[in-house]
């Protein structure tokens, strides 16, 4: 097969509408309609000989050859991407990035995550300004910022990366003890971060109007909680985001069939609405590939949790 004859822009539209399963979502990425990502799968389709895609009403879902196809090409267009940044770099002068990131997002999820980033960015300076309170991208000349919240900022370009379910969480020999007598938990020190809303959100929907929700010991960092909590001091409420390693890990466990949802989610914003410089637009690129796998892993977890003996059954969302 002659490389020169490869119908890049079919495969590309391919490779976006599977890692999304939605050609919708597979349009915004590309920013180009619709109807023109399935013209450019049908295309591919026939090219191959092979039904990649299964049509429904409202859906799309990838077929055996498709979920081979779209891992095969998953992978090389994050070699040529990863090639062409590492070239960038090479024949750009020296560049820096300063991100602004919420203090515990950037401990319990960026960090691990970022040496990643600057293996492809081998020309770039990180710099990493991490930070309890508010950000104010037009001050400390911050570039672009990770951070909590509802969509609401003006005078900057934003992208939602992932919502953020919350739910209890604990030793795992103080979670085999809960689902075995919920009522243990009255014995329990309750960890709170940085507000009482989360446990007393938590005994309403546990049907424990008699839980005292506003004792216990209140910390300012989401960190620190878990930290608590993994030294069995008590239970705290972690979130997909903070507490994955920990579950990963089985340093803590989840002891309720208890999703509390929030308003809020994370956000990637950068300062202005024009074009954003190549390191810029690395990091995004990076940043949003890293956030798909952060879904993928924990939509993985809830399945495989659907079988576990969590106290009510798999879990639900309040």
């Amino acid at each position: 097969m002659k490389r020169l004859h490869l119908p890049l822009s079919a495969l590309r539209a391919f490779e976006v509408a599977a890692r999304h399963e939605s050609f919708a979502a597979a349009a915004r990425e590309l920013a180009i309609t619709q109807p023109a990502v399935s013209k450019h799968i049908i295309a591919l389709e026939e090219w191959l000989g092979a039904t990649l895609f299964e049509r429904g009403h409202r859906y799309v879902r990838l077929t055996p050859h498709g979920h081979r196809l779209a891992a095969r090409l998953s992978d090389a267009f994050d070699r040529m991407s990863v090639a062409l940044e590492a070239a960038l770099a090479e024949t750009q002068p020296q560049a820096r990035l300063t991100i602004a990131v919420e203090s515990d997002f950037a401990h319990l999820w960026l960090l691990p995550r970022l040496p990643d980033f600057e293996a492809c960015m081998p020309g770039l300076s990180v710099e990493i300004v991490a930070q309890v309170d508010p950000v104010d991208l037009h001050e400390g000349g911050v570039d672009c910022a990770i951070l909590w919240g509802g969509g609401w900022w003006q005078d900057c370009a934003s992208e939602p990366l992932f919502t953020n379910l919350a739910f209890p969480v604990c030793l795992p020999e103080f979670a085999q003890r809960l689902r075995t007598d919920r009522s243990s938990l009255h014995d329990m020190r309750l960890i709170h971060d940085r507000t009482l809303d989360w446990w007393k959100r938590a005994a309403m929907e546990l049907d424990m109007p008699d839980l005292d929700w506003t004792a216990g010991t209140i910390y300012n960092q989401t960190s620190l909680c878990l930290e608590a909590a993994a030294r069995g001091d008590g239970i705290t409420i972690g979130d997909e985001v903070s507490s994955r390693y920990y579950l990963a890990e089985g340093r803590l466990e989840i002891p309720f069939d208890l999703l509390l949802t929030s308003p809020t989610s994370y956000y990637f914003l950068w300062r202005g609405k024009a074009d954003a410089p190549p390191a810029l637009v690395a990091f995004r690129d990076w940043l949003i590939r890293q956030a798909t796998e952060h879904r993928q892993w924990m939509a993985g977890y809830w399945q495989r949790t659907k079988g576990a003996d969590i106290a009510g059954g798999p879990p639900g969302t309040a």
